[in-house]
């Protein structure tokens, strides 16, 4: 029903019941007049308890109806304020496309977290940068090192590269060093926020859209996308953790590498990724190494969630 016509039935009740109530009480004051025998009218005392009830029972039911108006209001208001919300055409439009671009950016995340090819090196380039590969680590191809897991290509029972990717430990969170853990972190949580997200993107368009839902969906996308950014910028402090460091027994130029399994190294404690030129510096990749797609396709990931909060 409209508002402004129940305010307008709202007052014109108030002044039937007004009008009824008055006619009532000039009704009983007429029965209180009597006639003595000199012809004279008489009013019985208007400040008797009978009058006085009258007069209170006049007052309470005026204010039932004030009361019964303000209620009405009241409900009336809470009634719209609680009222369903929908999405136009236009809206659940740009809602599947924000949902599109959750969904592909959720999933490059995943993938950029758990592929193995963030750092990657061959043979050839470990050569030149006079990195001996040692006898344990027959007919090696290429190395390559993520944030979860890795890829050795050799031959022989030291090669690991085949599904499911090789991980440094038994937990997501065990890797050699922790710039790569916080990172990995960041991913997980950034990951997980994106999910969420484009769930509620998902039920949105059958009948569960909330502004206030709405609002938070988009503030978690914006968190995600910071939680993305402080990962690569985490990450990219960790490149001299690539860096080989020790040197070959009586030589000042000739370096030892540090691979990812302990099948090669002997034990868990022993692992690492020191594949990569000693000339490696913070947020600066050794010409040994190659920037690998799994860290490219996150940085995508970043801009897909950055385009998503545009939408």
């Amino acid at each position: 029903m409209d508002p402004s016509n129940q305010e307008t039935e709202l007052v014109e009740y108030d002044q039937q019941q007004a009008q009824r109530q008055q006619i009532q009480y000039e009704k009983t004051l007429q029965k209180q007049q009597f006639q003595y025998p000199d012809g004279q009218k008489h009013v019985i005392n208007t400040n008797n308890a009978e009058h006085q009830q009258l007069q209170a029972n006049l007052n309470s039911t005026s204010g039932e109806h004030v009361s019964h108006r303000k209620n009405v209001g009241y409900n009336q208001s809470e009634i719209q304020q609680h009222q369903h919300e929908t999405l136009s055409m236009s809206n659940i439009l740009c809602n599947t496309l924000y949902s599109f671009l959750l969904a592909i950016a959720a999933l490059v995340t995943a993938v950029g977290l758990f592929t193995y090819q963030w750092v990657e090196t061959t043979d050839t380039d470990m050569a030149a940068a006079n990195i001996v590969v040692p006898p344990s680590v027959p007919g090696l191809i290429a190395v390559s090192c993520g944030l979860v897991t890795y890829c050795i290509n050799a031959a022989g029972t030291v090669s690991e590269c085949a599904l499911p990717w090789p991980r440094y430990g038994d937990s997501v969170f065990e890797q050699p060093s922790n710039y790569w853990v916080g990172a990995a972190v960041l991913l997980v949580i950034a990951l997980v926020q994106l999910t969420l997200a484009w769930l509620y993107t998902i039920v949105s368009c059958f009948g569960c859209f909330s502004s206030r839902l709405h609002s938070c969906c988009l503030s978690s996308v914006n968190i995600a996308a910071a939680w993305m950014l402080a990962a690569l910028i985490v990450w990219g402090a960790s490149f001299p953790e690539y860096a080989v460091k020790t040197n070959v027994a009586n030589t000042s130029d000739r370096f030892v590498p540090v691979f990812p399994s302990a099948t090669i190294e002997g034990s868990h404690d022993a692992i690492g990724c020191r594949i990569c030129g000693n000339k490696m510096s913070y947020y600066q990749m050794s010409s040994s190494c190659t920037f690998g797609w799994g860290g490219i396709i996150v940085v995508c990931a970043f801009f897909l969630v950055l385009i998503a909060a545009c939408v």
